[in-house]
Parts: C-alpha cells; structure tokens; sequence
C-alpha cells in the first residue's frame, strides 16, 4: 500500500502520487505516470517558470529523475495537475517518489517562484510505495499463498476419509 503527503513550502502546497495506485505493488518494468498537484495556499500569485526537481529513489539509488515546470502563473487559491512519465523503476525495493528545491528561495519577490535543487538537496517525500520483480513477487508471495491454499484443501479431503475410515470402523456394514 502507497502512502501519500503534501508539502507546504511558502504558501505553495505541493504533491505527487503514481496515476495508477499500486495495487499492491509497482513492477521493475512498469513506468508509471506521475500525478505532480500545485495548490497556492498563500495570497500572492506564483510564476508559471516555478520548477521543482522530482526523482524516485529506492533504497536510496536514484533511479529516475526529471525538473517538472508549474508552466501556468497559478493565482491565490488555484490549483493545477502536471502528468509526467517516468523511466522503468528497474530495482525492487522501498520507493519514495519526492522533490527538492534550491533552498533560500527569495519569497518576498511578487509574483514568487521556486527553483529545482537536486538529490543533494532535502527530499520532500510525497509518496512511498513497493517495487517487485514480478517473477520474484510470484516465488515468494503468489505460489506460497496458493500453497497454503493447496495444504488446506487436501486437509479437508484427508480428514473427511479419516472421518469415513472411523465411520466404517465403528459402524461395519451389514
């Protein structure tokens, strides 16, 4: 199961997500699309050049990164969706998909803007998800559960003709 936060940084509320929700995880292979949401919480208008460096770490190795321009001025109170595509996720492992942003941004400038940092600087996570291989998912957690599954039928089936054998034990026929 993802999990998922916003960042308020001067008034600029900031969040990203996969468009589709792991369900339950994101594959090596898979390339999702991301869902980058800009909401201006503060009373001043924010330049459409505001840039926010996005990338996907998992288990700490970069294995994506991109700067995502707002690209439209957003006035108090708006908010806009920015989609972008990544690149395969190719490691399994914890993910966290955030952004970083040069620090001592000037927020008194009219209208503001934020500018992209790098994996250097703090990353804002804003959300966390799995990534598996898929044949490893399938010979650790699929072919265990039908395992189980396969343990608890034949079960059944053996303590039904137990219960048979004692039937025939106790109560012979004829």
């Amino acid at each position: 199961m993802s999990a998922i936060q916003t960042h308020d940084l001067y008034g600029l509320e900031i969040g990203a997500e996969p468009k589709d929700k792991p369900s339950p995880v994101l594959w090596t292979d898979s390339q999702p699309t991301v869902e980058i949401t800009f909401s201006n919480n503060s009373d001043v208008q924010w330049r459409e050049d505001t840039t926010v460096h996005f990338f996907i770490e998992i288990d700490d190795d970069v294995v994506w990164s991109r700067n995502v321009k707002m690209g439209t001025e957003l006035a108090p109170g708006e908010t806009t969706t920015v989609t972008v595509e990544t690149g395969p996720l190719t490691y399994e492992g914890h993910a966290v998909l955030g952004f970083s942003i040069k620090s001592g941004i000037n927020i008194k400038s009219e209208p503001r803007s934020l500018e992209p940092g790098d994996s250097t600087y703090t990353l804002h996570p804003t959300s966390a998800f799995s990534v598996w291989d898929r044949s490893h998912y399938i010979s650790t957690v699929k072919r265990p559960k039908q395992f189980q599954k396969w343990i608890i039928f034949t079960s059944v089936v053996l303590i039904f003709f137990a219960g048979v054998q004692l039937w025939l034990a106790y109560f012979p026929p004829g």
